[in-house]
């Protein structure tokens, strides 16, 4: 599946978080920061792990758990219901940040949930 995107890119500091998030009010839109769901992550996961371990150097965390998981938060929105791929608009705030990240999960097979649905094959 294709998910209807908009991306936000820019240097640090220049507003993407804050009008992803405005974005993110207005009805059928919804708005992922990569940064803030590693800052909420439990501190116990393994993600939370790498994310620890990464930023606490100074570094970015590498494509493949990034894109991880990007992939998890969506497949936990679309069943809790606050995304509706069919209808809502997923703005993407910090992700994907290199071509990497754009192709990580391509050939997993999966029908959706890959970086490479957002701007197609």
């Amino acid at each position: 599946m294709k998910y209807r995107t908009i991306l936000l890119f820019g240097a640090p500091g220049a507003g993407k978080g804050t009008q992803g998030k405005i974005l993110g009010t207005i009805p059928n839109f919804y708005h992922f920061a990569c940064g803030e769901v590693f800052r909420h992550l439990t501190p116990e996961t393994e993600l939370a792990g790498f994310f620890l371990d990464y930023s606490g150097r100074g570094e970015l965390v590498p494509d493949e758990p990034t894109v991880r998981l990007w992939r998890e938060h969506i497949e936990a929105a679309t069943h809790d219901g606050s995304f509706n791929p069919v209808t809502d608009t997923l703005v993407l705030d910090g992700i994907p940040r290199s071509p990497g990240q754009a192709k990580s999960g391509g050939s997993s097979g999966r029908a959706r949930g890959s970086l490479l649905d957002v701007f197609g094959q």
